[in-house]
């Protein structure tokens, strides 16, 4: 059917752009009061049902908008609800107007149940895949107007950012704020240290190179982060992501990956972080244990200050000594 689509992919901000462009072009020729969205918040299928078969109130046109159908490992809607809204949907779906369209938005679909099955036969699908790290480049680099970018800047601002479209959007923007307000019109890697994360991510991953070479330069860092007034919640957020990549490498070499590049595709991570840590990828698969144990001290120290067993100025302490007995690989007592 031509009135019905299904929106689809794991690049949800294109996905999102895209949805926010028709809706907004509807709106404009129509009126706001002929969008309707339906989500985790509002799904009642009568209600949904109703809306989709039949007319409303001073409303001749409509976009209707259902997210999370069907089944969408990003964010399940209850079953039942889903049942129910599915079986009166597929029994009733030749009774839609033409002149109203129906969106439904799942970014990770389970493709196995039947109403997505469905909805291959009876609309039109638009899929917003992955971006490569080249496409993600292109895509920043079209939206800095009136900016440059010196050489590998851009591919240490991915680094840095992640993969994330919506995360890299809005530091692309702060950096542009920056720009414009210290009359600048190159972006190098001393900007995107100061602006994208301060310098708390930049010493973050000089900690973690330290943890397999130098103890005494971590822990060194370790005391000017704390008596520069690093924040604790942004310190210890940055150990969790590089944690987490030593873990999901680990995982991924495990089943058979030795390119980079294709871990950097299953796990989500930039090629240039994954490439650069790889080298010392068979030093991740000796210590696995060891890794998740810091992983738990993380768990352990953040809830601990959380919940006032100990105070803020503990995270410090405690990182210096995680810090000294795992970079011999020695567990703390």
């Amino acid at each position: 059917m031509s009135n019905i689509y299904l929106f689809t992919g794991q690049e949800r901000y294109l996905l999102d752009q895209e949805l926010q462009r028709r809706k907004d072009g509807f709106m404009q020729k129509f009126g706001e009061d002929t969008i309707f969205v339906y989500g985790p918040e509002n799904f009642e299928p009568g209600e949904m049902i109703q809306n989709c078969m039949g007319g409303w109130l001073f409303v001749s046109k409509k976009m209707i908008i259902i997210k999370h159908i069907p089944t969408d490992g990003f964010h399940k809607l209850p079953a039942k609800a889903q049942e129910e809204f599915v079986d009166a949907y597929t029994k009733q779906a030749a009774n839609i107007s033409p002149d109203t369209i129906v969106i439904f938005v799942s970014y990770k679909p389970d493709k196995r149940v039947k109403f997505y099955k469905y909805l291959q036969k009876n609309a039109q699908i638009k899929e917003f895949n992955t971006l490569r790290d080249s496409q993600r480049k292109s895509h920043i680099q079209t939206r800095s107007k009136g900016l440059q970018w010196e050489a590998d800047a851009l591919d240490y601002f991915l680094l840095q950012v992640g993969s994330d479209m919506y995360r890299l959007q809005s530091e692309r923007e702060k950096l542009r704020m920056w720009t414009q307000v210290h009359n600048k019109n190159t972006i190098n890697k001393t900007d995107i240290d100061t602006v994208v994360f301060g310098q708390v991510q930049a010493n973050t991953f000089a900690l973690f190179d330290y943890l397999f070479t130098d103890v005494n330069k971590a822990l060194i860092l370790v005391d000017q982060m704390r008596d520069d007034g690093t924040n604790r919640n942004e310190a210890i957020g940055a150990m969790y992501r590089g944690i987490i990549l030593f873990i999901m490498m680990v995982d991924s070499h495990r089943e058979g990956l030795r390119d980079p590049k294709s871990i950097s595709k299953r796990i989500g991570y930039a090629p240039f972080a994954v490439s650069k840590q790889y080298g010392r990828i068979q030093t991740f698969v000796q210590q696995e244990q060891n890794i998740k144990n810091i992983y738990q001290w993380l768990i352990t120290i953040d809830e601990s200050i959380k919940t006032g067993k100990l105070p803020a100025e503990a995270f410090w302490i405690r990182s210096k000594d995680l810090f000294y007995h795992y970079a011999s690989w020695k567990k703390p007592s």
